[in-house]
C-alpha cells in the first residue's frame, strides 16, 4: 500500500469516524424490513388483498424479500469497503490520503510535511459538533494544492499533530 523511508515511522493512522457507517447501517436496515412491513400488511394480516395471485403467495414474497434483501448487503458491502479503505496516514515526514471510491476506484495522495502551507478544519452541524468529528483541509505547495479528509474523528487532534510535525520538518530542513 504505502512504502515508507528509512527513518520514517507511521505517527497515527486515521478511518472516518464511526458514526458515518453507523448512518449507512441504520439507513440499509430501514430499507430492507420494508417488503417485510409490506408482506405483513398485505399477506398475513386479514385485508382485503390488492395482489392477487393465484397459488401459494408466500413462495413469492420469500423470494421478493430475499432479492430486495441481497441488493440492499451489496450496496451496504459497497459502503463498508468505502469507509474501511478512506485512510488518512500521518508520518514523521509525510501524509497519506487514500481515498476508495466505490469498489475499484482508489485515489491517492502523498506529500511532504515540509510542503505543508496551510491547515484548517471544519466542523459543521450538531452531531459532528457532539461526536467531535469534522473535515481537516491541507494546503500544500504541490500540483494538487488542496486535500480534504472528510468526517475525521477528533480533527484538532489530528491538526496539531500535523502542524507540529510540520514545524520539526522545517527546523530540521533548516539544519541541513
Amino acid at each position: 500500500m504505502i512504502t515508507l523511508t528509512d527513518n520514517e515511522k507511521i505517527l497515527v493512522k486515521i478511518r472516518k469516524h464511526w458514526m458515518i457507517i453507523l448512518k449507512d447501517i441504520v439507513i440499509f436496515g430501514s430499507i430492507v424490513i420494508i417488503p417485510i412491513i409490506i408482506y405483513i400488511i398485505f399477506v398475513i394480516l386479514p385485508f382485503p388483498n390488492p395482489f392477487v395471485i393465484e397459488g401459494n403467495v408466500g413462495f413469492l414474497w420469500v423470494f421478493i424479500i430475499s432479492l430486495w434483501t441481497l441488493l440492499f448487503w451489496i450496496l451496504f458491502f459497497v459502503a463498508w469497503t468505502d469507509y474501511y479503505l478512506d485512510i488518512l496516514i500521518v508520518t514523521n515526514e509525510r501524509v497519506f490520503d487514500i481515498e476508495q471510491i466505490g469498489l475499484f476506484n482508489r485515489n491517492s495522495a502523498t506529500f511532504r510535511l515540509d510542503r505543508i502551507q496551510d491547515v484548517s478544519v471544519d466542523v459543521i452541524g450538531i452531531l459532528p459538533t457532539l461526536f467531535r468529528f469534522g473535515h481537516i483541509h491541507i494546503q500544500t505547495a504541490g500540483e494538487h494544492r488542496e486535500f480534504v479528509a472528510q468526517f475525521i474523528p477528533h480533527p484538532y487532534k489530528i491538526k496539531e499533530l500535523i502542524m507540529r510535525e510540520h514545524d520539526a520538518a522545517m527546523e530540521k530542513m533548516q539544519h541541513q
